[in-house]
């Protein structure tokens, strides 16, 4: 289970939000992917032994048209994982092996007509991690709850 007070799994926490989160939202308030993204399947790609990232690159001219691309933030939120470290092996290409995390819930959340969906306190922490990295902007939150 995630420990909040472990720094490796409160640096993979901020991780995990960045590949969940800022991989779309960076674009278009930044102009570009977040730094660790690019570095961490950079990295990847490479010892996988492709020529350039597989994550593409944004020309300069791209750049410029996402950066301030939208009025306001809409974002759908059900629930919330704790993250621990995985070391998934270097041939798997994917999203969750870049990311290097396993999810799982706390056993004392609430459930739901779902499995995966569990009711979580943490998830007002989204919209405070959207106001530090993105310098408040206004959000909708478009879908939330429970079955």
């Amino acid at each position: 289970m995630g420990d909040e007070e472990d720094p490796t799994h409160v640096a993979l926490a901020e991780q995990s939000q960045q590949f969940r989160l800022g991989i779309w939202a960076n674009p278009i308030f930044h102009g570009d992917y977040p730094d660790i993204v690019k570095h961490i399947i950079g990295n990847r790609s490479e010892a996988q032994g492709f020529e350039v990232s597989r994550l593409p690159e944004f020309s300069a001219e791209e750049k410029v048209l996402l950066k301030g691309s939208v009025d306001f933030l809409g974002l759908n939120t059900y629930t919330s994982d704790l993250a621990e470290p995985y070391d998934f092996p270097i041939d798997e290409v994917s999203a969750a092996a870049d990311n290097g995390a396993y999810y799982t819930k706390d056993p004392s959340w609430y459930g739901s007509g779902s499995f995966w969906l569990k009711v979580t306190p943490q998830d007002p922490e989204v919209l405070n991690w959207i106001r530090d990295a993105y310098d408040n902007p206004p959000v909708i939150v478009t879908e939330n709850g429970v079955e």
